[in-house]
């Protein structure tokens, strides 16, 4: 039988596990949200070689996202910060093309 002690335990390292991977998630999905948001004010200004490079540096990093804390815990996809940097991302790849 298991005791209380061990359960207690395997739950606290599957809490303190599932948080590290929050943590690095919303810091990876406010960078790619920041790489976004420069996208889009690049092709505002015609600067469309930048917002190229910046829409190809997030999706680098969305895909890390993805791949990484995201991958290993499901739950994290629907978190707001990683919801809201691929809805950006999302929006910068469409102006590009739009403007294109």
């Amino acid at each position: 039988m298991i005791s209380a002690r061990r359960t207690y335990e395997c739950g606290l390292h599957r809490y303190e596990e599932v948080d590290a991977a929050r943590e690095a998630a919303i810091k990876r999905g406010r960078d790619v949200q920041k790489l976004a948001k420069r996208a889009i004010s690049s092709l505002h200004r015609s600067e469309r070689s930048e917002a190229e490079a910046r829409i190809s540096e997030g999706c680098a990093a969305a895909r890390e996202l993805l791949c990484g804390p995201a991958a290993a815990h499901a739950e994290l996809r629907g978190l707001g910060a990683v919801r809201a940097c691929l809805e950006e991302l999302a929006e910068a790849q469409l102006l590009a093309a739009f403007t294109n």
